[in-house]
C-alpha cells in the first residue's frame, strides 16, 4: 500500500478525524486518528473499525464490542489503554491509546537485522511485564462483585507492544470475552495463534487463566533460547504437537541453560494444567526470585536504551519530520505528546503511568538457595547471550503453522499501536528510522573488553599458545559467518582477487596420493558450496578480499576474543566438550575419509560423524554459535588473521620454531581431531603463501561512530 492510499485525512466518524491508515485485517481496519474539542484541544489515538462489509454480521459485531468493553476496563500500565466505544451511522469503532513504539516480533526482526543480541536480563524483564498485565486482567471483577474470567487466549510476540521509553504493554483482548461464547466459531475468525495455544485451547476445552500462563511459559522459552517452540507445517500439526508433546527443555537445545530458570519453564508449559503455575502472578514470583538472586535485574530504562539502540531517533507520527508531514497531512496546531519518549496520548485527566514495573515479590519456596557462586551461572549464562543470529531463525519460523497475515486488524499485533510504514515503504514494511549502523552488513559488533588469552596447558597442540596473559582489546566488528565461495568469487569475477586456488598447499600434503586427496576437499572444485567457506587460499588472497570489501583481516587478539566471548568460556559455545551437533570437525566421518583415502590421520575428535565430510555451508551449527551470534569459529575451517606469528612474552625457549614469514592461523577445522584445537587460543604459524584445504577465513572492520 502506498503512502497515498494510506491517507484519509478528513474523513469523519463520529467526533475522530481518521489521518491514515495503518492496517487492515479479516475484521477491522486501523487507522491513526484526532479527537478534538473545546479551546483547542486535540488528542491523536488509534481508531479501531469494524470492515463494511461486516456491519450486518450480528457475530462479528458481537465479538468486536466484546473486545472494546472487555480492554475498556482495564487500566494498567501494562495493557493499551481502550478510550472510547462508539457508532457513527453504519460503523462500529472503538479508540485506545497510539503506543509508540513496536511490537516484540518487530524488535526480535530488528535486532536481527543490525546484528544485535537482546540480554536475557531484558528478556526476563519483558516477560514480568506481561506477567504482571494478565494476572491485573484476570483478576478483574465485574460491578456485581463477581470475576469476569477473563482470558486473553493469544498471547504471543505479535501482541507484546514494547515502548521507546521502555514500557512493556499487552495488546489484543479480541478473542479473551468471546472465549465465554460458544457460538464464536465462524470460518476466518481464529481463537489465537496455533504456536502459542495451550494443550486444553487446543482440545477446545473450558479455559481458565492457566491457558494464558501456558503462553507466558512459550514466550519465556523462546525469548530466552531464541528458537521457536511449537513449529509445524500447519495448524493441525502444531496444536496436535502441544496437546500430546511434553515441551523440550531448554537446557536440550541450549546446553547451559541454568538449571533454575529451565524448572520455571517447564513448569509453566506443564500440559496438565493442574502442574502448572495457578496464577501468572505465581509464575512471576519465581522469575523474580530467580532475577534478583543472580543479580540479573534490569529496569524501563535499560530497554529503552535497547530500543534506541535499535531503532534509533524516531519521530512521533505528528512531529515535524515524522510520517503525517511526510505524507501531507497537517495537524494545526501540532499536538504536544502527553508523554514525552513514549507517544502515548493520555487523555489529560488520567493520573501519570508508572514506569512498566511488576513490583517486588517475595522468593518463591520452590526455588533452589543460590549457588555460592555466581561465576558459573554467568558463564551458562553467557552462552545464552541471546545471539542475533538466533533471531533470524526465530523471527523466520515465528509465523511458521499459524498462517497469520503481518498487519491484521483482526488480530492487531504491531499494527495496532505502533508507529505507521514511512512514506513511500512498501506496504509490508514497517517504519523504521534506521541510524547509520557501527558495522558494516553481516557484521556483529563486539565491545572493548579485557581478557585473558593464550593457555597454560603443556598440551604439544597449544605449545605455541602459551603463556595465558591479560590483554586488552578494542571495539570491533566481525563477520557473523566464514566467507563464502559466493562471495569470494564475486570479488574475483571483478578482477579484485586471484581465483581460490584449486589444490590445497601445506607442508604435510606430501606426496601425489595425499596431495590429490586434499586437494579434492577444494571448493572452487566442487559443485553446490555457494555457501560454504572459500578455502584453498593464500593469506594474500584474503588480505586482498577483505580490503575490497572495505574492511580488514581480524586480529589474533580480536578473534579470540571472539572465540572466548566475554566471559572467558573453554570454547565459543560454552565450557561443554567438543560434540557432533557443535561444530564440524573430525568425527567418525572424517576418520573413514582418512581410512579411505590412505592418508596419515587415524583418530577423530568425537567418536560419532557430524554429517559433513568436508566442509558445510556456514552458519549449519546453531548449538557452537557464540553469544555473540558469530558462526564457526570453531570448526568448518581454520582462520587466517592478520597477524605474523610471534611466541608470546614469556614463551618457553623449546626450540619451536615458525617459518620465517609465517602468518597465524585461528581455529579448528573440519579436519581437526584434537579438542584442544576447538579452544580459543589454539595457534597454528603457516607461511603466507599456502593455501590449505581446511584454511578460510572471515573479515573484521572498525566500527563507525554514531
Amino acid at each position: 500500500m502506498s503512502t497515498s492510499s494510506r491517507t484519509v485525512a478528513g474523513e469523519q466518524l463520529g467526533r475522530y478525524t481518521l489521518l491514515y491508515k495503518l492496517a487492515t485485517g479479516g475484521m477491522a481496519e486501523l487507522f491513526l486518528a484526532k479527537t478534538s474539542g473545546i479551546q483547542g484541544f486535540e488528542k491523536i489515538v488509534v481508531l479501531k473499525r469494524i470492515l463494511p462489509h461486516l456491519r450486518d454480521n450480528d457475530t462479528f459485531i458481537s465479538m468486536f464490542l466484546d473486545e472494546a468493553r472487555v480492554a475498556a476496563n482495564l487500566e494498567h500500565p501494562n495493557i493499551v489503554n481502550v478510550y472510547d466505544i462508539g457508532k457513527a451511522g453504519d460503523d462500529y469503532f472503538f479508540t485506545m491509546a497510539y503506543l509508540h513504539g513496536e511490537d516484540l516480533t518487530g524488535v526480535l526482526r530488528r535486532a536481527a537485522e543490525v546484528g544485535r543480541g537482546i540480554p536475557m536480563e531484558i528478556s526476563l524483564h519483558i516477560v514480568l511485564g506481561v506477567c504482571a498485565g494478565l494476572h491485573y486482567a484476570h483478576e478483574q471483577v465485574g460491578l456485581d462483585g463477581q470475576p469476569l474470567d477473563i482470558v486473553h487466549r493469544d498471547v504471543s510476540t505479535t501482541n507484546v507492544m514494547i515502548t521507546f521509553d521502555g514500557g512493556v504493554k499487552l495488546l489484543d483482548f479480541g478473542i479473551a470475552k468471546a472465549a465465554t461464547q460458544s457460538k464464536m466459531t465462524q470460518v476466518g475468525v481464529r481463537k489465537g495463534k496455533a504456536s502459542y495455544m495451550s494443550p486444553e485451547q487446543c482440545r477446545a476445552e473450558p479455559l481458565d487463566r492457566r491457558s494464558d500462563v501456558f503462553a507466558i511459559g512459550i514466550l519465556l522459552w523462546e525469548l530466552t533460547t531464541m528458537r521457536g517452540l511449537f513449529r509445524g507445517d500447519n495448524e493441525l500439526v502444531v496444536m496436535n504437537m502441544i496437546a500430546n508433546r511434553d515441551a523440550t527443555p531448554p537446557s536440550a537445545v541450549l546446553p547451559g541453560y541454568p538449571p533454575p530458570l529451565e524448572a520455571i519453564v517447564l513448569k509453566a508449559l506443564a500440559r496438565d494444567r493442574e502442574h502448572r503455575y495457578p496464577t501468572a502472578r505465581a509464575l512471576a514470583e519465581d522469575l523474580e526470585a530467580f532475577v534478583r538472586q543472580y543479580g540479573m535485574g534490569t529496569s524501563a530504562r535499560t530497554l529503552a536504551g535497547l530500543m534506541k539502540d535499535l531503532f534509533g531517533p524516531r519521530p512521533l507520527p505528528w512531529a515535524p519530520g515524522g510520517l503525517l508531514a511526510q505524507a501531507g497531512v497537517t495537524l494545526l496546531p501540532t499536538p504536544e505528546p502527553t508523554s514525552v519518549g513514549t507517544g502515548q496520548s493520555r487523555d489529560p485527566s488520567e493520573p501519570g503511568v508508572p514506569e512498566t514495573s511488576v513490583g517486588s515479590v517475595a522468593p518463591s519456596q520452590a526455588m533452589p538457595p543460590p549457588p555460592r557462586s555466581r561465576a558459573p551461572l554467568f558463564a551458562a549464562l553467557g552462552a545464552l547471550g541471546i545471539a542475533a543470529a538466533a533471531a533470524v531463525a526465530f523471527v523466520v519460523t515465528n509465523r511458521g503453522g499459524d498462517g497469520e497475515a503481518e498487519g491484521d486488524a483482526s488480530s492487531p499485533a504491531a499494527a495496532e499501536t505502533k508507529a505507521p510504514p514511512a512514506a513511500g515503504a512498501d506496504a509490508g514494511a514497517e517504519a523504521v528510522a534506521t541510524p547509520a549502523r557501527p558495522c558494516p552488513e553481516g557484521m556483529v559488533e563486539l565491545p572493548a573488553s579485557s581478557l585473558f588469552v593464550g593457555s597454560d596447558s603443556r598440551d604439544p597442540a597449544l605449545a605455541l599458545a602459551v603463556p595465558s596473559h591479560k590483554a586488552e582489546v578494542g571495539a570491533f566488528c566481525l563477520d557473523a559467518h566464514e566467507v563464502t565461495v559466493a562471495q569470494f568469487r564475486a570479488c574475483s569475477d571483478e578482477g579484485e582477487c586471484k581465483r581460490a586456488y584449486r589444490d590445497s598447499h601445506w607442508a604435510q600434503s606430501e606426496g601425489r596420493a595425499e596431495a590429490e586427496a586434499f586437494s579434492s576437499l577444494c571448493n572452487d572444485t566442487r559443485e553446490g558450496v555457494d555457501d560454504h567457506p572459500v578455502n584453498c587460499v593464500t593469506w594474500a588472497q584474503a588480505d586482498a578480499y577483505c580490503r575490497w570489501k572495505g574492511a580488514r583481516l581480524p586480529t589474533e587478539l580480536e578473534w579470540e576474543r571472539a572465540a572466548r566471548g566475554g566471559d572467558g568460556r573453554v570454547y565459543p559455545w560454552g565450557d561443554d566438550a567438543p560434540a557432533p551437533e557443535r561444530l564440524n570437525a573430525c568425527g567418525s566421518e572424517c576418520l573413514a575419509w582418512f581410512r579411505r583415502s590412505k592418508v596419515g590421520l587415524d583418530a577423530s575428535m568425537f567418536p560419532a560423524s557430524d554429517g559433513f565430510v568436508e566442509t558445510s555451508a556456514v552458519g549449519s551449527f546453531a548449538d557452537g554459535r557464540s553469544p555473540d551470534g558469530i558462526d564457526d569459529l570453531a570448526g568448518n575451517v581454520a582462520e587466517w588473521t592478520a597477524d605474523a606469528f610471534a611466541p608470546y612474552p614469556g614463551a618457553p625457549d623449546d626450540g619451536l620454531a615458525a617459518p620465517a614469514g609465517a602468518k597465524v592461523a585461528r581455529g579448528a577445522s573440519f579436519h581437526s581431531a584434537q579438542a584442544l584445537q576447538a579452544e580459543p587460543a589454539f595457534r597454528r604459524a603457516l607461511p603466507g603463501d599456502y593455501h590449505p584445504h581446511d584454511v578460510g577465513f572471515r573479515c573484521a572492520a572498525d566500527p563507525k561512530a554514531p
